[in-house]
């Protein structure tokens, strides 16, 4: 596997995904509204798979979704990072909370650092996202973000997206690499 290299915030760590991280991973992809932007609802089976393919993306790509933990308490949060899906011709950033962590910032803290990791550590030129009309949270970030629109492409699940491209975070917003 690649390595997955930690990154620390103020009050999160980003880290690979692990087996305790599962039960909230499926509680998450067992609800439908949540779950919906990013493919859900899944049954359990479906949910384990999914698991495992962010999990393999690491070492297909040499990049990936990190577990987001709170700091504080060591609690999974989320996930935060960068995938690309076959024939949709973006690696985007990519992100979730699960229900009990939403509205604190967390997603935003951490789609930061995944930013500074990408543009600082790997020397990517451009970082993009996606986002389908109805997702105001996810539109919502992204303008937090900063981001500028940059083209409305069709993807293959049959929706039109808008596709944006994300700024450098400003010194101090971002974390730092532990490993």
């Amino acid at each position: 596997m690649s390595a997955v290299p930690v990154i620390e915030t103020a009050r999160l760590r980003l880290r690979r995904l692990d087996l305790d991280d599962m039960p909230a991973w499926e509680a998450y992809f067992a609800d439908a509204e949540a779950s919906r932007w990013n493919g859900g609802p899944l049954t359990p089976n479906q949910a384990w798979m999914r698991f495992c393919a962010e999990i393999g993306h690491w070492s297909a790509t040499g990049f990936g979704v990190w577990a987001v933990e709170e700091k504080a308490r060591r609690r999974f949060t989320g996930v935060s990072g960068f995938w690309r899906l076959e024939g949709w011709g973006v690696t985007e950033l990519t992100f979730f909370t699960v229900a009990e962590h939403r509205r604190k910032g967390f997603a935003e803290e951490a789609a930061r650092a995944a930013l500074g990791c990408a543009y600082d550590k790997w020397g990517w030129r451009d970082v993009e996202t996606v986002a389908r009309d109805e997702n105001a949270a996810a539109l919502a970030l992204i303008a937090k973000l900063g981001a500028e629109r940059i083209d409305r492409r069709d993807f293959p699940d049959g929706h039109a997206r808008d596709v944006f491209r994300l700024p450098r975070p400003a010194d101090g917003v971002r974390g730092r690499a532990t490993s």
